[in-house]
């Protein structure tokens, strides 16, 4: 899915966004000027080639793998860094061997992790590609999914013109903290929502899925 944001005088493409919530800044436009927040998970991606899936008790070799910082915070952060869009990433980071590796891989591209997760470690994802592309997903998610939504106030309200949601975080049970921010931020401000069920949709309870259709403008 490819989201663009349109202005007066350019076109942005932010790429690929399934399993976010973004909210990011974007300056230096002719009016008008779209600013946004970013609230995202992080995770450490194990990225493994396979001839096919296995089957149960089945023994299969692999063909490769990789080790990667992924999710779609940092996805998300790149496109926008790339797209020369300013944004405050808010992603929390969990402890433990993943949580480590996560912090020390934004060390090293120069970003500051919004929050850390003391007690908690972060979660991990196992990535799995067929010959032909296809890809097959198994997660383990903790601190990365964790949100509150004093969190996201850390940011002026008045700074944020667009917000970016994932059905992940939203399943999640403190995705209820997501739509409590979303309601009392617009209550205030009209900033564009952008909701994002993503391949968990069936996942996403039917109150919250109302929550959103009446929160979000655009469905990617």
């Amino acid at each position: 899915m490819v989201l663009f944001i349109y202005t007066q005088s350019r076109r942005k493409t932010l790429g690929e966004l399934t399993g976010t919530v973004l909210f990011y800044r974007s300056l230096g436009y002719t009016t008008p000027k779209p600013r946004f927040k970013g609230r995202l998970s992080m995770k450490k991606t194990v990225i493994i080639g396979v001839p096919a899936l296995p089957s149960r008790n089945d023994d299969v070799n692999i063909r490769s793998q990789t080790v990667t910082l992924g999710g779609c915070a940092y996805n998300v952060q790149n496109v926008l860094r790339l797209a020369g869009l300013p944004h405050v990433l808010c992603s929390p980071v969990g402890t433990g061997l993943f949580g480590d590796y996560v912090y020390k891989e934004l060390a090293a591209l120069g970003i500051e992790p919004f929050l850390r997760v003391a007690d908690r470690d972060n979660g991990y994802c196992y990535c799995y590609v067929e010959p032909d592309g296809e890809r097959t997903f198994v997660s383990y998610h903790w601190a990365e999914f964790t949100f509150r939504e004093s969190w996201m106030g850390a940011v002026p309200p008045d700074e944020i013109d667009g917000v970016y949601v994932c059905g992940i975080e939203i399943e999640k049970p403190t995705g209820t903290e997501i739509i409590s921010y979303l309601r009392n931020l617009t209550a205030s401000r009209s900033p564009t929502v952008y909701f994002a069920p993503g391949p968990r949709i069936n996942h996403i309870g039917l109150d919250k899925m109302e929550a959103l259709f009446a929160l979000a403008r655009y469905f990617t």
